[in-house]
């Protein structure tokens, strides 16, 4: 078949987000049997990432990302009708770009990746269109304000929620397949539109970090991993530096806090100065990332879908300290295959204890390894199974 992806980022193999991995790593499955093109937001200083990503396409074409006129438009959603999400990726090249190339090529299937993208399903001339949803969005505007508690962030909450979930709904019937991240995502969705078809994505444990390149960490080192252009994770950053992590140094005042996710080092602003975090944009190997820690953090605050830091920590054996948002579709047993705490006392406690008793970490990597076995055993050669049929 001949397929169309459209996605919001190049998809690569060394990013620090984990959905352009597994965007890499799908392509990478999906071109072994079938002639794959890539339509993708670009921007500045990306370039480099193109070439490991056309070995495995037959086309690969790029619209410029302008982040600053972007965000302009996305801070007028008192005004507008879409969900801000969506105006920050509206872009009449990349319409224009989706007309054309779908004329032009006789694809089978148009495949979108995330929901601020599906506004291009209207442009495109094929005949199956399906959708990866990696976030439900009304979720995602619903959390994304949940540590805003004035008159003005509730208002801006309930506006958000409301348009998102209008826009949600009225996008997705343009979809002949519906993909989501988790069972939960499924049944939340199907409820709302029982006529239309899901499935849940077919994770593989190849999509993550391998085990295999993992060494047990010497202790001391904490690791937050994520793309900074989500609000979601800068606000766990914001909460973990400012609420959390004074608490463990108080304790352990040589510990170390790793941040490293696209965008980090221009993204990450109103944190107490604080010589013992290190934040990165980049780094070459992101199984070195895992090498290199003790404890995973995920103090998730906002945001919705899957959490990919936690499947990696889980994939990698590594014990991760979450909330009980964190843990939404993954279901892990806390205190057993991971550890959830919903207030900075018990978050820093939680990661001290851990700290001080690395025994108790390994045990608690080993079972959360147990828990990645059993919920991400599906075999990649089923994908279009699952994704198009």
């Amino acid at each position: 078949m001949k397929i169309l992806i459209i996605s919001p980022d190049i998809p690569h193999a060394k990013v620090h987000f984990a959905a352009g991995v597994m965007l890499y790593n799908t392509i990478a499955e999906l071109s072994k049997r079938h002639e794959i093109s890539l339509l993708s937001f670009i921007k500045r200083g990306e370039e480099n990432l193109i070439r490991d990503i056309e070995q495995y396409c037959r086309n690969v074409y790029t619209v410029p990302f302008d982040r600053k006129l972007n965000l302009a438009s996305r801070g007028t959603y008192f005004l507008n009708t879409a969900p801000s999400q969506v105006s920050y990726y509206s872009c009449r090249e990349m319409k224009q770009q989706v007309a054309e190339i779908t004329k032009n090529n006789k694809f089978d299937i148009l495949q979108i990746e995330h929901c601020p993208m599906a506004q291009y399903a209207d442009y495109a001339s094929v005949p199956k269109k399906v959708m990866i949803l990696h976030d439900i969005l009304s979720d995602l505007s619903r959390n994304d304000s949940v540590m805003d508690g004035s008159f003005l962030g509730m208002s801006r909450k309930y506006i958000s929620c409301k348009k998102a979930e209008s826009y949600e709904l009225k996008i997705l019937e343009k979809f002949d397949r519906i993909i989501t991240m988790s069972k939960k995502d499924t049944e939340v969705l199907s409820k709302k539109l029982p006529h239309k078809k899901f499935s849940v994505f077919p994770f593989w444990k190849e999509l993550f970090v391998s085990r295999e390149n993992i060494t047990r960490g010497n202790g001391g080192y904490l690791l937050f991993n994520g793309n900074m252009e989500r609000k979601d994770n800068i606000d766990a950053v914001k909460y973990f530096c400012n609420e959390i992590f004074p608490k463990i140094l108080s304790k352990l005042p040589q510990t170390l806090f790793y941040v490293v996710g696209e965008h980090g080092t221009n993204k990450i602003s109103g944190i107490s100065p604080n010589s013992n975090v290190i934040i990165k944009s980049f780094v070459d190997d992101i199984d070195e990332l895992y090498n290199a820690c003790s404890v995973v953090v995920a103090p998730i605050m906002g945001g919705g879908g899957i959490k990919f830091k936690i499947i990696n920590s889980l994939a990698a054996a590594k014990p991760v300290v979450t909330t009980s948002l964190g843990n939404e579709g993954i279901g892990g047993i806390p205190d057993k295959e991971l550890m959830a705490a919903d207030n900075p006392d018990d978050f820093a406690g939680k990661v001290t204890t851990l700290l001080k008793h690395p025994k108790l970490g390994k045990e608690i990597g080993e079972n959360g390894y147990k828990l990645f076995l059993k919920l991400f055993n599906s075999k990649k050669e089923d994908i279009e199974s699952v994704l198009y049929s």
